[in-house]
């Protein structure tokens, strides 16, 4: 039978995941609730140790199953990344860290895996000639050239690798941050991050990258393991371990399809961002309120239009819902694209896909809005 081997492992992922999320249930290291939590009982948390455990256990033989593709500094530093963000995680979940060692392991994990992709797209020392023959190799990587060729010779070979470098960088510490942030309310992040991967995997192929496919599958697996535990009703959250390293897998994958050249220019560059609509848009929009109003962004908060909508009554399986439904809308987003590249030409079909992105953001502004208006909440703060 095809696929037979692949399959048993994505089953014996679920079913890994779900028996270490019993286990954490079990240990009971509770979160116990906060003027700022939405739950109104001790609820144990490490739920994502059984989904990152079992990750991180069947990815390497799920790769040496399915043929090993892809690039192996990628998948290695990608994997080393994920385990010191988790243990630090973890700890941090135990010990109550400060916010800044919780930030200087989001920077390490996100500069290994920044570094994978550097060794892939190329490194400061490459020359010009090497950073286009990077781009043109079978199954090539390549950093984004934002400037035209005229202006090449008038840089220096090391600006592209740095900047980029430092690009990679920031994306993964804000994706792995917003989705953290995200991580309030039963099923949200985890259903979000669930549907993104199966979106992930169903359009990999037709953006040249089906070494994607399995892996997205199995994170899917994974948190299908968890997600019984946490929705409706929570039996267990998944703690930083769990939204962290969501956080950094989805950031690294949608970066995946913005640095291989031929996703790059089937549109690939805008699937991550759309598929990560409703946790990103949601986290921006509550810094640019906090901002204007002149309130700390770093000051811990209740603010989020999630977390306003559920202060409200708004029932919290309706709202994990809907940002489920803007999940699946991204990924309809990028079959549009498809379709639209040959008709509009790359600037018209990605600025159209843009505002079919952010129009339910846009949409959900406007009920979160109307919505406190009839059933007030006070500041939002």
């Amino acid at each position: 039978m095809a696929f037979l081997p692949e399959l048993t492992i994505l089953c014996g992922a679920a079913l890994l995941s779900a028996y270490g999320v019993r286990r954490m249930i079990r240990l009971a290291v509770l979160d116990h609730p906060g003027h700022r939590s939405s739950h109104t009982s001790a609820t144990p948390k490490g739920g994502g140790i059984g989904i990152m455990g079992a990750f991180l256990v069947c990815w390497p033989v799920l790769h040496w199953v399915t043929g090993g593709v892809g690039p192996h500094s990628l998948g290695i530093l990608t994997g080393a990344a994920l385990v010191l963000l988790c243990v630090v995680s973890w700890l941090d979940d135990l010990y109550q860290w400060p916010p800044t060692a919780k930030l200087a392991t989001q920077c390490a994990a996100a500069a290994m895996v920044a570094t994978g992709f550097a060794l892939t797209c190329g490194l400061p020392g490459a020359t010009a000639n090497d950073l286009a023959q990077h781009a043109t190799a079978p199954d090539a990587f390549s950093w984004p050239q934002l400037t035209g060729p005229a202006l090449h010779p008038l840089l220096p070979d090391w600006l592209v690798p740095v900047v980029g470098f430092a690009g990679a960088v920031l994306w993964l510490v804000f994706v792995t941050n917003a989705v953290n942030f995200m991580d309030g309310l039963n099923g949200l992040v985890s259903g979000c991050v669930l549907v993104g991967a199966v979106v992930l995997a169903a359009l990999a192929p037709a953006l040249g990258a089906t070494e994607l496919v399995w892996p997205a599958l199995l994170l899917a697996c994974c948190l299908a393991g968890f997600l019984p535990y946490n929705f409706p009703n929570a039996r267990i959250f998944m703690g930083d371990v769990g939204s962290q390293g969501c956080g950094l897998l989805a950031g690294t994958a949608s970066l995946y399809l913005m640095l291989h050249t031929s996703s790059r220019l089937e549109g690939g560059w805008l699937l991550g961002p759309a598929v990560l609509a409703p946790l990103l848009y949601d986290v921006l929009f509550t810094l640019v309120r906090r901002q204007r109003a002149g309130l700390r962004l770093a000051q811990a908060h209740r603010g989020h239009l999630y977390q306003v909508l559920h202060r409200s009554g708004l029932a919290t399986p309706a709202i994990s819902l809907a940002e489920w439904g803007m999940t699946l809308w991204g990924g309809a987003t990028m079959i549009a694209l498809a379709r639209l590249l040959p008709v509009l030409g790359g600037f018209y079909a990605t600025l159209v896909c843009g505002l079919l992105v952010l129009t339910p953001q846009l949409l959900w502004t406007g009920f979160t809005l109307r919505r406190t208006r009839a059933h007030p909440v006070g500041a939002w703060s």
